[in-house]
C-alpha cells in the first residue's frame, strides 16, 4: 500500500553567477547561458504516520527524520527568451544545481512497548542534484527596473512526467518575483 508522510520543507537560497547571450545582437531572441554558485539555508522534516501494534505485546512506533544546515555548489542553466511584445519577454528555462557538501539528517525512531524507547541515527546523504525547468515571464519596462515572474516547476509538475522520472515522483514548484536593475544608459 501507499503510505503518506508530513512533510515540511523551507529553503532560502542566495544565487550569484554570470551569464552570455548565445544569439548576437539586440533583436528579439536571445538564448541565454547561466554559471553560479549558491548558498541555501535549508530545514526539513518528514514524519511518518504513527504504526499501532498488538503482536507480540501492544505497543506504537513513530519514525521521523529532520535536519537543517547550510548548502554552497554551484548551478547552471539555459534558457529561450523571446519579446513577444514591447514590454513582455517569455523564457523558458533549464536550470541544474549541484552541492559541493552532503545535507545533514537525523532518522528518529520512538516506540512504546513495556517500556518507551527511542533511536536516533545520522542518515548518510549523497550531494544534492537539482534539474528545474521553468517558465519566466518579464515585464520589461523602459526605464531601468522591470519586474519579472519566475513559474518553477509549475509546468513541469502538472504534466507530471518531469517529476516521475527525474524527481522520483516529488512534486515541487516554485514562485519567484524579482526586480531588476539595468546599469547603463537606460532605452
Amino acid at each position: 500500500g501507499e503510505v503518506k508522510a508530513d512533510t515540511e520543507y523551507s529553503l532560502l537560497s542566495l544565487n550569484t553567477g554570470i551569464g552570455y547571450d548565445l544569439v548576437p545582437g539586440e533583436g528579439r531572441l536571445s538564448a541565454p547561458v547561466y554559471a553560479g554558485v549558491f548558498v541555501q539555508r535549508y530545514d526539513a522534516a518528514v514524519k511518518l504516520p504513527a504504526i499501532d501494534y498488538t503482536v507480540p505485546v501492544a505497543g506504537n512506533l513513530q519514525v521521523s527524520a529532520e535536519g537543517d544546515g547550510m548548502l554552497f555548489g554551484v548551478s547552471l542553466g539555459i534558457a529561450a527568451s523571446y519579446d513577444v511584445l514591447s514590454f513582455l519577454r517569455i523564457t523558458p528555462y533549464f536550470l541544474y544545481s549541484r552541492s559541493l557538501n552532503k545535507p545533514e539528517m537525523k532518522a528518529t525512531v520512538k516506540g512504546t512497548e513495556i517500556l518507551p524507547y527511542s533511536y536516533q541515527k545520522t542518515i548518510e546523504m549523497d550531494p544534492v542534484n537539482a534539474s528545474l525547468v521553468g517558465l519566466c515571464l518579464t515585464f520589461i519596462s523602459t526605464k531601468r527596473l522591470s519586474l519579472s515572474l519566475s513559474l518553477g516547476g509549475v509546468l513541469s509538475s502538472s504534466s507530471g512526467f518531469y517529476n516521475d522520472t527525474f524527481l522520483d515522483g516529488l512534486r515541487m514548484k516554485s514562485v519567484v518575483l524579482a526586480l531588476t536593475y539595468r546599469s547603463g544608459s537606460a532605452e
